[in-house]
């Protein structure tokens, strides 16, 4: 399932046909622009526990 929010545009949920690589896990992706990583750190999201992944704040 994926879902995409532009701006203020909501576009309906699309099913995927395959899952995209064997890496099964939940993808929540932000485009922004000069937000920087302290105004990100602010966003009430959950937080990832464990592993090695965490948020990549790349310009």
């Amino acid at each position: 399932m994926i879902v995409q929010f532009v701006q203020h545009l909501a576009h309906p949920p699309a099913k995927l046909q395959a899952w995209p690589s064997a890496d099964r896990v939940g993808w929540l992706v932000f485009i922004a622009r000069n937000i920087g990583e302290q105004r990100f750190n602010t966003l009430s999201l959950p937080k990832r526990g464990g592993g090695d992944r965490g948020w990549d704040i790349s310009a």
